[in-house]
């Protein structure tokens, strides 16, 4: 490993600069040592299964326009994703599916 000059808080002068990682846990270390605590991470309420509005609308056989029409009546969430990119979740989009009802029985 190469010596790095020496910057200031360094015990030896030249010494090789210690990999991130170990930054980062010997910081850890100390914010334990002074009661600081990490911030929990963020628990995911639900997992999504975002696709295209291609997938999705290959996925319920249905043109793209379509899938467009129902977001914009509000009947199905859409998720942008930058400025550009549509998502829609499979789940939000079979919950729309419903079968037709019959008036008899198939013999």
């Amino acid at each position: 490993m190469p010596a790095y000059p020496a910057q200031s808080g360094d015990a030896v002068r030249g010494s090789p600069r210690p990999p991130l990682v170990d930054l980062l846990s010997r910081h850890i270390r100390d914010w334990a040592a002074w009661g600081i605590e990490r911030r929990p991470k963020m628990a995911v309420a639900s997992t999504r299964h975002l696709v295209t509005l291609t997938a999705a609308a290959q996925h319920a056989a249905c043109s793209s326009k379509t899938i467009r029409r129902r977001i914009a009546a509000g009947e199905l969430t859409g998720y942008r994703l930058g400025s550009r990119l549509i998502r829609v979740d499979l789940d939000e989009l079979d919950a729309l599916l419903r079968p037709i009802p019959t008036t008899g029985r198939a013999s």
